[in-house]
């Protein structure tokens, strides 16, 4: 097979990392839609508006923590909300995170392949890995772009998760109509700014973790395939179903408590429109510093365990089913360009840039 064909069919193209990416994303959220909920019920019960909401449904409830444990916010909202609370905002999450996740994956990966073009690395087996820097350019260009293309889809998932009984929003429709009347457009991009300085180090986190420990990985494949007396190598990118759940549920951990204070910022601000209460924070840095005065150190880490067990499985599933539909559609390449480059085709196919 020609080395042109190799480059070509060891790579998606656009579009196929587009769709492995919303597949991806899809399958995380729906595993996870619960922990999401419950997650972002502990980081915001603090907010004036959510309290006013806790208390008219249950005025015995404590005055700002409704919500004590992991275990006691589940029995609490199944009691008072029934199960359907468990996937509040999940229509909206859901049409967020297929583009989210299809723009960021196919922005990350694409780059990186610009950047390998740019370092002459046009070898399928040198462009997997890149350096520190450029990993890190590559996910904060990716999570950025993604996190503008979704935002007002965020928001809406953040306000009809957060939101107890009885409603202020009695769907996506309604959300959307009420936000835009009483807040204009400016109200669905209420926390933009905490997201972005959010996404920076998360996501620039989160890719530059998983692929150094999926290049561990495969180099201590490599090295053990070596000492058995084996000829070939671990495929670049190949990873097993349990690796890439077992690394990217590590990706995701470490990522998301790094960034923890963040994120609860950034929630805190997009609930400040509910029942029409009147801004409390002026930007991020305000929120953290109005956070911490008040709450210590525990309010800028408030929703710590539900966060990291939803992060963990989150983050895992995305990869691991990322890393298996790329390799599925890799494999359904293989055969064609071979068949395109064999000697009787009549002619020479030419593949890449």
């Amino acid at each position: 097979m020609d080395a042109s064909v190799e480059q070509r069919t060891d790579r998606l193209t656009a579009g196929e990392d587009l769709l492995a990416g919303a597949l991806a994303g899809c399958a995380s959220r729906m595993v996870v839609a619960p922990l999401d909920v419950i997650k972002i019920r502990f980081q915001v019960q603090n907010e004036p508006a959510i309290g006013q909401v806790m208390r008219s449904s249950a005025s015995t409830a404590p005055r700002w923590s409704p919500y004590r444990s992991v275990l006691q916010a589940v029995v609490r909202i199944a009691r008072e909300e029934g199960w359907r609370a468990f996937f509040k905002g999940n229509v909206p999450a859901l049409a967020m995170v297929a583009p989210y996740a299809s723009v960021q994956f196919a922005t990350f990966y694409q780059l990186r392949q610009q950047v390998n073009s740019w370092r002459g690395d046009g070898d399928a087996s040198v462009q997997r890995y890149m350096g520190g820097v450029e990993t890190v350019a590559c996910g904060i260009v990716s999570g950025m772009a993604a996190t503008l293309c979704t935002y007002p889809l965020d928001l809406l998932r953040t306000r009809l998760a957060a939101q107890g009984e009885p409603r202020t929003y009695h769907g996506v429709v309604h959300a959307v109509r009420t936000i835009g009347r009483q807040e204009g457009v400016r109200g669905f991009y209420q926390g933009l700014s905490p997201t972005l300085v959010e996404i920076v180090p998360y996501v620039a986190l989160q890719l530059l973790i998983y692929e150094k420990l999926r290049h561990a990985y495969h180099t201590r494949e490599q090295r053990r395939r070596r000492r058995r007396g084996g000829e070939q190598a671990v495929a670049p990118d190949t990873l097993q179903p349990v690796e890439s759940l077992i690394i990217g549920a590590v990706t995701g951990t470490v990522s998301k408590l790094l960034t923890l204070p963040l994120d609860n910022a950034k929630k805190r601000m997009q609930v400040q429109g509910l029942l029409q209460q009147p801004r409390r924070y002026r930007n991020t840095w305000d929120c953290c510093v109005q956070v911490y005065r008040t709450e210590r150190m525990p309010g800028l880490f408030r929703g710590t365990v539900p966060s990291l067990l939803k992060a963990a499985p989150a983050s895992g599933i995305a990869f691991l089913v990322y890393e298996r539909l790329k390799a599925y559609l890799l494999r359904r390449k293989a055969p064609r360009a071979a068949a395109s480059a064999a000697p009787d085709a009549g002619m020479r196919v030419r593949l890449g840039p």
